[in-house]
């Protein structure tokens, strides 16, 4: 008697929000967002409820809720609409043979990365079925959503869009037979990171006498990667902690690094060790104290407030090279605090309205910088200009204030 093939029972849904037990935290630009229904705020405060490793269907979302079918579906396809929903249709690549949905959801709007979910369907094995409705790519990877092909063409990024099943479509097609330029799998993307997963493997294998194979080579190749394209390390910065760490794995306090995987989830620790150094060199401690201080001092924050910041800096020593970096790093979180703290409380800066005309407090740090890389009439600049209490901020706040309208800090009209 043949034993029956395992059957695929599909993947597990992607939940980005802070999961802990028994609760569930909500932002409050979501709750009180006036773009999206209750009815859909409810939907998807349900499905953030959700622990790891939850498989949704619409069955289950209908026997928790008052709400038939047609009402649940089309709050779905609200949330959908408003980048807080992906759900994509997937097969497998070999026979072709439908296998379910894969559901990525998020407290956050258009912060779900579609390059992360294609690869891995990949990794299983499975491909996207595509439809209609477009999900194009920011520049740092989060997702965008056009209302149609036809304002999607316009656009000179046309060609990356990527767009995902409906059960209306007609026909099938697969994400490669819609995207114009080839891409670059994730294998030879990961073949650029060779010698940093050489270089880790000559350190492990200097104080451990283990064998490491090509096969594990790869897969660390692959870790030091996700740590470049989705954490936004630089290459650098893995090359300096690489080479410190070589010297220094058998000091107190310093993380136990035995893998890629363990290299990127101990990043950040390992570059503190490199920052609390004595014996640094002065090159290397110039290339790492500034972000290592932003990192430090927005502690605690989100992931996605830390880059912001840390692309605001790169920003201004890039237009005005001569400042003390590490002086501009602390007044920029000095300054980011500044503008949170009297925004917080504000009902009006909170709302999504708003947030796509200014943007939240990092964005407003952003226009800053490069509002006083453009006046002229500004004599001497210093790493001063970006304290809380520089006048040029002040004159900055009045005029971009003007500009628009509304206050950029308390949402009220001029």
């Amino acid at each position: 008697m043949k034993r029956k093939k395992k059957q695929f029972r599909g993947l597990p849904d992607l939940i980005n929000a802070s999961l802990t037990k028994n609760f569930t935290q909500i932002p409050n630009i979501l709750l009180r967002s006036r773009h999206i229904s209750g009815k859909a705020k409810a939907l998807l405060c349900l499905l953030l409820s959700n622990k790891e490793g939850w498989k949704s269907h619409i069955i289950t979302i209908t026997n928790m809720m008052k709400e038939n079918k047609d009402a649940i579906n089309s709050g779905l396809r609200e949330l959908e609409k408003h980048g807080y929903l992906i759900r994509v249709k997937c097969r497998e690549k070999k026979s072709k043979k439908l296998c379910g949905w894969i559901w990525a959801y998020t407290d956050i709007r258009n912060s779900l990365d579609m390059e992360y979910i294609l690869a891995l369907l990949d990794e299983n094995k499975l491909e996207a079925v595509v439809r209609k409705t477009t999900i194009g790519f920011s520049t740092y990877g989060s997702a965008t959503y056009g209302k149609s092909e036809s304002n999607n063409i316009k656009d000179n990024n046309s060609n990356s869009d990527i767009k995902l099943h409906s059960s209306r479509s007609k026909t099938d097609h697969t994400v490669e037979s819609i995207s114009k330029p080839k891409k670059v799998s994730i294998p030879e993307r990961s073949k650029a990171f060779i010698p940093q997963a050489t270089k880790l493997k000559k350190i492990v294998q200097s104080y451990k006498q283990i064998k490491i194979t090509g096969r594990v080579l790869t897969e660390w190749t692959n870790q030091i990667r996700i740590l470049v394209e989705q954490q936004q390390v630089k290459v650098k910065r893995i090359d300096v902690v690489l080479e410190w760490y070589k010297d220094h794995y058998a000091d107190p306090y310093t993380p136990v690094i035995e893998s890629g995987c363990s290299l990127k989830q101990k990043f950040t620790r390992l570059e503190d060790a490199v920052g609390r150094s004595s014996d640094l060199p002065t090159t290397v401690s110039s290339e790492i104290s500034p972000k290592k201080t932003i990192r430090q001092k927005l502690n605690g924050k989100q992931v996605g407030i830390k880059n912001s910041m840390l692309r605001n800096y790169d920003k201004v020593i890039e237009l005005l090279p001569d400042l003390n970096k590490v002086e501009v790093s602390k007044n920029l979180c000095d300054l980011y605090d500044w503008v949170v703290k009297n925004t917080e409380d504000n009902v009006e800066t909170q709302s999504e309205e708003f947030y796509d005309e200014i943007g939240p407090p990092e964005y407003v740090v952003g226009m800053y910088a490069e509002w006083v890389n453009d006046q002229e009439w500004i004599d001497g600049k210093t790493a001063n200009l970006f304290k809380p209490n520089s006048k040029v901020f002040k004159n900055f706040i009045e005029s971009k204030s003007k500009e628009i309208g509304k206050h950029i800090l308390t949402g009220n009209y001029i």
